[in-house]
C-alpha cells in the first residue's frame, strides 16, 4: 500500500474517532452536564477504550472547544457575518428579527449542549470563556443591528439580553414551543424597540 495511501486513511481514521469522541460527549453533556461527564462515560458511549478519548483530548479543555465549533452561536461573530446576516434589510427591526430568528434556531437545534455550557459556566473557566464569547457574539450583532440609529447603551444592552438564551430557555419552560418562544422573544425585541421609538 503506498505511504501517501496510508498516510490519508490514518488522518481519516483520526478524525472519525474524534467525530465519535465529539458527539459521544455532547450527548453525554446535555443528558446530565458536563461537570458530571467522566471520560469513562464518553468513551463508553463512543465505544472507544477511555485511552483512545484520553489521547485525544487530554484533557476538557482541549475537548470543549472542540465541541463548541459545533455550536453556531460560539462561533465568531464578524462584520462579514453581520453584513450576511442583515443583507436586504434596512431597518434595525428587521435586522433584528433576522437576529432573533437565527439564533432561536441555533437553540433549537443545539441548545442542550448550550444550556448544560451556560448552566455550568460558573465551575470552568473554559466554560466562562465560551459564554463570554457567546455573549460578546450577540453584543456585536445587536450593536451592528443597530447602527446609525443613535440606540442607547441601554437599549443594546437589554435587547441582547433578550435575545440571550436564558430568555428562550425560560420561555420553553412554561410549556411553549420553539417556535412560539421564538415569537415571543421577537414580541419583546419589538416592545423594547417600540418604547425607544427605534423603527
Amino acid at each position: 500500500m503506498p505511504r501517501k495511501y496510508r498516510s490519508k486513511a490514518r488522518a481519516l481514521a483520526t478524525e472519525q474517532t474524534r467525530r465519535r469522541i465529539v458527539d459521544a460527549a455532547m450527548t453525554l453533556h446535555a443528558e446530565q452536564g458536563i461537570a458530571l461527564t467522566s471520560y469513562e462515560d464518553i468513551a463508553r458511549r463512543a465505544g472507544l477504550t477511555h485511552a483512545t478519548v484520553y489521547r485525544h483530548f487530554p484533557t476538557l479543555a482541549d475537548l470543549l472547544p472542540t465541541c463548541a465549533r459545533r455550536i453556531h452561536v460560539l462561533q465568531p461573530a464578524t462584520p462579514e457575518l453581520a453584513a450576511a446576516i442583515f443583507r436586504g434589510r434596512d431597518r434595525p427591526s428587521a435586522r433584528l428579527e433576522a437576529l432573533v430568528r437565527g439564533t432561536c434556531e441555533c437553540y433549537a437545534r443545539d441548545g442542550d449542549w448550550l444550556r448544560a455550557a451556560r448552566n455550568e459556566e460558573h465551575l470552568l473557566p473554559t466554560l466562562a470563556e465560551l459564554a463570554r464569547v457567546q455573549r460578546a457574539n450577540l453584543r456585536f450583532l445587536v450593536d451592528a443591528a443597530l447602527e446609525g440609529v443613535g440606540a442607547s447603551e441601554r437599549t443594546a444592552r437589554v435587547l441582547a439580553a433578550l435575545i440571550d438564551i436564558p430568555v428562550w430557555e425560560a420561555l420553553r419552560g412554561a410549556g411553549l414551543s420553539p417556535d412560539e418562544a421564538t415569537r415571543e422573544v421577537l414580541e419583546l425585541v419589538r416592545h423594547q424597540l417600540a418604547k425607544d421609538g427605534i423603527p
